[in-house]
């Protein structure tokens, strides 16, 4: 019995869990999981044919098929340019790759791994842990103990964040964890991820130069992305809920 299989007895199987079970492999689940997967935010909408799109001979009627779905804007993209040239981990003795090398290999490519990369070191890592602690060690090294942000409460010595407290409460703590526990040598990167062992990190610092303050405001992104008026979108439907 394959793991997989096994792990369908350890607890109730829903009918959605069912459904990607069935069909991971698809088209469709496939691009619903883009849009509304772990990492939502990396799916565009084309403007063009890639450059780097090199069609072999005998696949005229996929290049008009695509030519058609650009025109009528139903055509996306996920773009992993970052992962280039991104010197990979070497676990147990095996060397890893982020490109595929058979059909086994190209299913995990396609279907999460490079996206799982980005995903936890662009977007998690990057945008949610690191530029947190800096807005965390600006707000307490900069702000003044008489700016309005700051109230006392209880009464007593200890100031309180009145505004930004409940963001960066735990950051320096939750951060200096995941230094020991995931990006030390010793840690779960180096261990048992691709990029591990040095590459996640040039993975980051690629990120860096991406960054900007709209890429973090999700109506912004979304435009940018082209992203706005898709009813299955079910991500940026929740994201500009309320506005």
């Amino acid at each position: 019995m394959r793991f997989h299989e096994g792990k369908k007895l350890d607890y109730e199987w829903t009918q959605r869990q069912e459904k990607v079970h069935q069909h991971w492999k698809e088209d469709e689940l496939f691009g619903y999981l883009f849009l509304n997967g772990a990492n939502p935010i990396l799916l565009r909408r084309s403007t063009s044919l890639p450059s780097r799109l090199v069609l072999p001979s005998g696949t005229e009627e996929l290049g008009a098929q695509l030519k058609k779905e650009l025109q009528n804007g139903s055509l996306f993209e996920a773009v992993f340019i970052l992962l280039d040239g991104i010197p990979t981990n070497v676990i147990q003795r095996e060397k890893q790759y982020l490109a595929a090398e058979d059909g086994t290999q190209w299913e995990a490519a396609t279907y999460g791994h490079p996206d799982f990369q980005l995903h936890e070191l662009q977007y998690h890592l990057l945008n949610t842990h690191l530029l947190g602690e800096v807005i965390a060690v600006a707000t307490m090294r900069c702000l003044p103990g008489l700016h309005p942000v700051f109230k006392l409460h209880p009464p007593g010595p200890i100031l309180y964040l009145r505004l930004l407290a409940p963001h960066i409460h735990n950051t320096m703590e939750i951060n200096t964890r995941g230094q020991i526990q995931f990006n030390s040598d010793e840690g779960i990167f180096a261990k048992a991820v691709s990029t591990g062992g040095g590459g996640h990190l040039d993975l980051a610092r690629r990120a860096m130069t991406q960054l900007t303050y709209c890429s973090l405001c999700p109506p912004d992104g979304l435009a940018d992305r082209g992203l706005l008026g898709i009813p299955s979108a079910l991500y940026a439907h929740d994201a500009l809920a309320g506005r």
